[in-house]
Parts: structure tokens; sequence; C-alpha cells
């Protein structure tokens, strides 16, 4: 049904994964101010809420620039507060719909994008105090460097893209559809859960 080299690609070699044994690690690199990220997250997010068990299942906000970089930390701020599930799906709206960047015209303005996002996260009921301490906690650069090594180690040139369990990479195109896509992963991740 799926053919290596055509929907997928196979990862040489494949690389450790962070997930306890018996699990299967699939990773979504993506970006917030990416339209194909916005237009596949309600599907991402239903499949999430419906995987097996064996998925251990995370996203990866991709750093190629300032601007990335600084939605990237909004992103590991929110997932550090535990608030990412309450706030994930309103930051796409901000973007998408309400064409708010949510990071500064200058993106190297590092403390203006932090004051536009500390403005929105407070529109959504979260402590200015407790965002800015999570913002600049040591917490968030670890999961920031990490990120950043991923989006290095897989070599990701393009979001959203899905790698299952450190072996396989796929994207939209190559699995030809956003629920293509979703059904390979789950097909690839069932695969080496049987192994």
């Amino acid at each position: 049904m799926w053919q290596e080299g055509v929907n997928y690609t196979r990862i040489v070699p494949a690389q450790p994964t962070a997930v306890p044994a018996g699990q299967v690690e699939v990773l979504e690199f993506f970006w917030y101010a990416c339209p194909h990220c916005n237009a596949i997250d309600s599907l991402v997010e239903s499949w999430k809420n419906t995987k097996p068990a064996y998925i251990s299942f995370s996203r990866v906000h991709v750093m190629w620039n300032a601007g990335h970089r600084s939605l990237a930390r909004l992103y590991y701020t929110l997932d550090n507060m535990g608030k990412l599930d309450q706030l994930h799906g309103e930051i796409f709206k901000e973007v998408h719909v309400n064409g708010n960047p949510l990071v500064a015209a200058d993106p190297n303005n590092a403390s203006e994008s932090e004051r536009i996002q500390t403005a929105f996260v407070t529109k959504h009921g979260i402590s200015e105090s407790d965002f800015k301490k999570a913002y600049h906690s040591f917490a968030v650069e670890t999961a920031l460097q990490r990120a950043d090594e991923l989006v290095q180690r897989y070599r990701i040139d393009g979001v959203p893209t899905f790698v299952v369990n450190g072996k396989y990479v796929a994207d939209v195109r190559s699995a030809d559809g956003q629920e293509r896509l979703l059904s390979l992963v789950a097909d690839l991740a069932a695969q080496e859960h049987k192994h």
C-alpha cells in the first residue's frame, strides 16, 4: 500500500528516540505561521486524541530564523506552563485568522516580540509574571536547544513534516494529502510497534 521512497523516506542511520520501551515516537515538525501547518492542525489534534496509547506524539517547532525562534519560545513557554492544550489552537487562529503574527515587525527585536506575545497570553487569562518567568527559564532554553538539534538531525527543510520512531520521514506531499499523511504515520507506527 505505502511505498518506501515514494510515500515516505527511510532515515539512515535510524536516530535514537526519546520515549520509553514499547512506545513509538511520532514527531511533527511545524511552525505556527505556516499555512500548511495551520491547515492540518485540526486533523492532527483529533488524531492525537484517538491514536493508540503506544504512540508518543510531540510537536517540534522549527527555528530557521529569528521569527521562527520567537514563536518556538512561545510554544515551549506554554508547554512548560502546562497551558499548551488551552492555547495551541488559539495561536494558530491569532496568526492565520486575526492576522496578528505574534512576532515583532523586526523579528530580531526579541523584547518587542515578547511584549506582543505577553499581551496575547494575558488576554487568554495567563498571568503575566508566570509567563515572563517561564519565558526566560532554563527549562525553556533547554527545550529550544533540543528542538534545534532535532531539526538539524532530521535535516528538516519544510513543514509540516512527520518523523516516525527516528526511522521514517513523510509530509503531505509524499503521502498525497493530509488525511493520507496521518494514515501513513499511523501505519508506520503500528509496524514499528509490532517489531
